[in-house]
């Protein structure tokens, strides 16, 4: 008998990278208001997030409200810790609509940095 290839996985050497690395989703989630959210992080990078309606116009809290971030940079998006305390307001800023997320995984390539999990609930 011969072995036989059934899988391959190829990893990186050097699995992280400096930078910030944006994570988006393929498809959106409809809502009209929103619950709660839950990112599941593990690691020692830092993570933030941006939440958009639409998929074009993004917000993020900057600590006293939602406003509209005009570029895709960790500058201008907010902890799972301020997403998770706000995110009752979200609609009344942004309105219902189809949720989009981003995620930045800030790290300076010594940091190990992932995202295992976003739960999002919506009102009954």
């Amino acid at each position: 008998c011969m072995p036989e290839l059934t899988s391959i996985e190829v990893e990186p050497t050097g699995r992280y990278y400096g930078g910030s690395p944006v994570i988006k989703p393929k498809s959106p989630i409809a809502y009209s208001d929103l619950k709660s959210i839950k990112m599941t992080e593990n690691g020692s990078c830092s993570l933030t997030y941006q939440l958009s309606p639409n998929g074009s116009t993004y917000y993020y809290h900057n600590g006293s409200d939602w406003v509209t971030a005009a570029s895709e940079t960790t500058s201008q998006s907010s902890s799972a810790a301020m997403m998770t305390a706000n995110i009752t307001s979200f609609t009344s800023k942004a309105g219902a609509g189809n949720l989009y997320w981003k995620a930045f995984m800030s790290s300076d390539s010594s940091q190990s940095c992932s995202l295992s999990d976003i739960t999002i609930s919506v009102p009954y």
